[in-house]
C-alpha cells in the first residue's frame, strides 16, 4: 500500500486540478454527511479495554486488522476473484475482443499494477468498505478512453458539495497527510453495495459485524492475559500460624513466589517451601473462562457468515469432512466470490461512458468456465441426459448438445453394394497370396461368422472352445478398466488411512475414559467415506459403463452402437452408487477389530498408528493389492454385466448364457452349476440371480470376487 500512496502523490504533483475546490467544502452537518459517505457503521472501537474516540471511518480498517476471520474472509474473496479473468465480448455474437483502448486498458491498469491486482482491490474494498471507487485518469488532453485506472481507498475519500452550486467533487487523501484533490464524478468509476439508508454510499458487510468483531477482541485479550497469568503455577497459598501475615509479608510473599515459580522459563520446576506450614490449593479454569473460548468459536461463525465464507474455506476445520468440502467450495465461489464479480462487471457495463465505450456494442464479464469448483457433476449430467432421452422429451443430439455441448452423433450412411467383377488370369495371379497367408487366409475362412457359432447348438449354448475365446475378449475388456478403478480406490482409501492416522495423533490416553467405543473415535466417517467414493468413482464407473457396452455390441455382433441415454443407463448408474457406496463399510470393519485388538494388547498409540498404516499399505496401498484388487475386479465385472444386459435390451436379444470362468480356487458350487445355463432375459438361473452379478437380487456373498459372465444366445 505505500507503493501505492506514493504512486499516487506523484501522480497528483503531475496533474492540474481539473476540479477546484477553493470553493467547496466538506459537510459539517453529521445527518447530512452520514447521508453521503455512510456515515457511522455502528462500531465502537476499543483500545486497553476501553472505547476510543477513533474516527468511524477508519473503523473498516481497524476491524481487518484485528480481527484474523474478518481478514481471512475479505483476503480469500479477493484472492479468489483476482485469478479470474475479465473478458470483453462482441454484444451481438458473444465473441471475444482482444484488440481496442478498453481491453487494454483493462489489461495493463496502469504502470504499477496489472488485471489481477485491480481485481483484488476491488474485491476487498467492496467487501470491507462496501465501495469500489477508481480515479479515472485520462491523461492532459481529456481522452474518453482514460489512460489509467487507479484503485482508491474508500475511507480515504471525502465527497465535497459546492457552497454555491451544491455539485458533487470526491476528495482523496485528507487522512493520508496529502493535500486532498478533487475530481469531477465523470473522472471517478464508484461502485457502492446497497444499504437501507442511502442510495450513494454502499455498506459493508463490516457494518452488522461491530458488536461481534468487538466481542471477539475483547475475548482474545482476555485469554491472552489469562495465559500469561497461567505462566505463573495457580495455586491459592494458605499459610498456616498463630499470627496473621501482615499486608506488607503477604506482598513479599507473592512476590518472591512470582520470581521464583512464575513465567515459562520456571514452568514445571519443584516448589520448595520453608519455615511455616503452607498449603497448596491448585485452581482450576473456572466455567466463565470456558465460555470466552466458546465465544469466539460463536463469533468467528457469525464473521463467516456475513461475508458468505465457508468456514472451512479459512480454516475453520471442525466440522469438515470429505463430503462437505467439495460444497464448501462450490458455496464459496457461487455464494460469495461470482456474484461480487457479476456485481462489478454489471457496474463497469453501465459506466460504459466513462471508460469510453458503448454498452450496446461491447460487453465485460468475468470468465468462470476455468473454476473447478463451478463446473457441473458429470455424472448428474448423465443420469439427467438419460432420463429426458429415455422419456422422450429429448433426442440423443438434443442431449449432447444441450448438456455436454457436443456435435449431434453422425451414423454412417450404407454403402452401395458393388458389382462383382470377372477376374481374369493376370489379376489372379497378382492377386494370389503366398503359401503361409493362403494357410491362414483358409483357417479365417474355415472359421465359422460370430452369429453362426452363435447359433450352433440346438438349445442356443456355446462349446468350451467358443466361451474360452469370449470369456478371453471380455477379459480383455475388463483388464483396460481394472488398473484405473484399482488406482482410484488406492487413492481415495489411502485418504481414509491418513484420516485415521490423524485422529490417532490428535487423541490421548484420556480417550479410554470416553463412553463411545475407543475405536469409533478413531475410525473415520463411514457415510462421509462412501459419499467421497461415489464422488471419486462414480464418474469412471460411469465411463467405463458406457465404453464396455460399446465394445460388447461390437463383440458379439449385436448391432451398430450402445445407446448412452436411456432409462436404464440411468438405473444403473444409480445402483452402481448404492453399491458404490457400501464398499468401504469392510475396509472400516477390518479397521475397528484391528484397533481394539491393539487396545486389548496395550499398544501405545505411536505402535497403532504403524498397525493402521501397516494394514493399508499391506492391503489397498496399490491397485494390485488384494484388498484393492477385489474392489476393482467385483467393479469390473458388475460394470461388464450390467453393460451387456442393457446392450441386450437394446438389441432385443431374448436369450443369454450363464458362463463360469473356472478361475477361482474356491468357486460357488451353484455359480458352476450354473454353467452352461441359457434363459429368457430377465428370468432368474439356478442360482437365483437374473445374471451374473445381479445386485439388485443377490448380496455380497453372491457378487464379491464373482467371475462369471453372461453371454448373448440368438436362437
Amino acid at each position: 500500500m505505500p507503493g501505492l500512496l506514493t504512486t499516487l502523490k506523484r501522480a497528483w504533483d503531475a496533474l492540474d486540478a481539473r476540479a477546484p475546490i477553493d470553493n467547496r467544502t466538506v459537510l459539517t452537518d453529521p445527518a447530512e454527511a452520514r447521508a453521503l459517505v455512510g456515515g457511522q457503521t455502528g462500531m465502537v472501537v476499543y483500545q486497553d479495554g476501553k472505547p476510543t474516540d477513533e474516527p468511524a471511518t477508519l473503523s473498516h480498517s481497524w476491524a481487518y486488522s484485528n480481527s484474523p476471520w474478518v481478514m481471512a474472509c475479505v483476503r480469500k474473496i479477493a484472492v479468489s476473484g483476482a485469478s479470474v479473468p475479465l473478458v470483453w465480448r462482441d454484444r451481438d455474437t458473444d465473441d471475444p475482443i482482444d484488440e481496442g483502448d478498453v481491453p487494454k486498458l483493462f489489461r495493463y491498469v496502469n504502470d504499477r499494477s496489472s488485471q489481477a491486482m485491480l481485481v483484488h482491490h476491488a474485491l476487498a474494498s467492496n467487501s470491507l468498505h462496501g465501495n469500489v471507487i477508481w480515479w479515472l485518469d485520462r491523461g492532459p488532453t481529456e481522452r474518453a478512453v482514460p489512460l489509467n485506472i487507479w484503485p482508491l481507498m474508500p475511507d480515504q475519500v471525502e465527497i465535497a458539495r459546492d457552497e454555491h452550486t451544491g455539485e458533487i467533487t470526491y476528495r482523496y487523501g485528507a487522512r493520508m497527510s496529502l493535500s486532498p484533490k478533487g475530481y469531477r464524478p465523470e473522472d471517478i468509476f464508484h461502485a457502492p453495495n446497497y444499504s437501507p439508508s442511502n442510495d450513494t454510499w454502499g455498506m459493508s458487510d463490516v457494518e452488522s459485524l461491530g458488536v461481534t468483531i468487538n466481542a471477539d477482541r475483547q475475548a482474545a485479550l482476555t485469554n491472552l492475559n489469562f495465559l500469561l497469568h497461567g505462566a505463573t503455577p495457580s495455586y491459592a497459598v494458605i499459610v498456616e500460624g498463630e499470627t496473621p501475615m501482615t499486608t506488607e509479608q503477604k506482598a513479599e510473599l507473592r512476590r518472591q513466589w512470582e520470581s521464583l515459580h512464575g513465567g515459562a522459563a520456571n514452568a514445571g520446576r519443584a516448589i520448595i517451601m520453608g519455615g511455616r506450614k503452607y498449603t497448596l490449593v491448585p485452581l482450576g479454569t473456572t466455567p466463565r473462562d470456558a465460555q470466552y473460548q466458546e465465544l469466539r468459536v460463536m463469533n468467528r461463525e457469525e464473521i463467516c457468515a456475513a461475508f458468505d465464507v465457508p468456514p472451512p474455506m479459512v480454516g475453520i476445520l471442525e466440522r469438515a469432512n470429505y463430503a462437505n468440502m467439495r460444497e464448501c467450495r462450490k458455496s464459496l465461489w457461487s455464494d460469495s466470490v461470482k456474484p461480487r464479480l457479476d456485481r462489478l462487471s454489471g457496474a463497469i457495463n453501465e459506466s460504459g461512458e466513462r471508460f469510453g465505450f458503448d454498452p450496446d456494442v461491447m460487453y465485460c464479464d468475468f470468465d468462470t468456465s476455468g473454476v473447478e469448483a463451478l463446473q457441473p457433476d458429470l455424472m448428474t449430467q448423465a443420469q439427467a441426459g438419460s432420463m429426458l432421452a429415455g422419456s422422450g422429451l429429448w433426442t440423443a443430439d438434443e442431449v449432447r448438445d444441450r448438456i455436454w455441448s457436443m456435435a449431434p452423433k453422425q451414423k454412417a450412411e450404407p454403402e452401395e453394394p458393388k458389382e462383382p467383377k470377372e477376374p481374369n488370369e493376370s489379376v489372379a495371379a497378382e492377386q494370389t497370396p503366398p503359401p503361409a497367408e493362403a494357410e491362414a487366409a483358409e483357417k479365417t475362412r474355415a472359421r465359422p461368422p460370430m452369429m453362426l457359432r452363435l447359433q450352433r447348438k440346438a438349445r442356443g449354448a456355446h462349446d468350451d472352445d467358443w466361451r474360452q475365446a469370449r470369456w478371453a475378449d471380455v477379459e480383455e475388456i475388463q483388464n483396460r478398466w481394472r488398473k484405473r478403478i484399482g488406482d482410484r480406490v488406492s487413492v481415495v482409501f489411502g485418504l481414509l488411512n491418513e484420516d485415521v492416522l490423524n485422529r490417532i495423533a490428535h487423541e490421548t490416553k484420556s480417550l479410554r475414559t470416553k463412553s463411545v467405543p475407543v475405536p469409533d473415535i478413531l475410525l473415520f466417517d463411514l457415510d462421509a467415506a462412501g459419499e467421497l467414493l461415489v464422488r471419486e468413482l462414480g464418474p469412471l464407473e460411469w465411463e467405463a459403463l458406457l465404453a464396455t457396452g460399446q465394445e460388447i455390441v461390437t463383440l458379439f455382433d449385436l448391432g451398430t452402437e450402445f445407446l448412452e441415454s436411456t432409462p436404464r443407463t440411468a438405473q444403473i448408474a444409480t445402483e452402481r452408487n448404492l453399491v458404490i457406496k457400501t464398499i468401504p463399510e469392510t475396509y472400516h470393519d477390518e479397521l475397528r477389530t484391528r484397533i481394539a485388538r491393539s487396545f486389548e494388547e496395550g499398544l501405545p498409540m505411536s505402535e497403532l498408528q504403524e498397525v493402521v498404516d501397516g494394514f493399508y499399505r499391506e492391503t489397498y496401498g496399490a491397485w494390485n493389492r488384494h484388498g484393492a484388487a477385489r474392489i476393482a475386479r467385483t467393479e469390473t465385472n458388475s460394470i461388464y454385466n450390467a453393460a451387456a444386459m442393457e446392450s441386450y435390451a437394446q438389441n432385443d436379444i431374448e436369450k443369454h448364457e450363464w458362463v463360469h470362468s473356472f478361475m477361482a480356487a474356491a468357486p460357488r458350487p451353484e455359480h458352476v452349476a450354473a454353467h452352461g445355463e441359457v434363459v429368457t432375459v430377465g428370468e432368474p438361473f439356478s442360482t437365483g440371480l437374473a445374471y451374473p452379478m445381479d445386485w439388485a437380487n443377490g448380496g455380497p456373498g453372491d457378487n464379491i470376487n464373482c467371475g462369471c459372465q453372461t453371454m448373448p444366445v440368438v436362437d
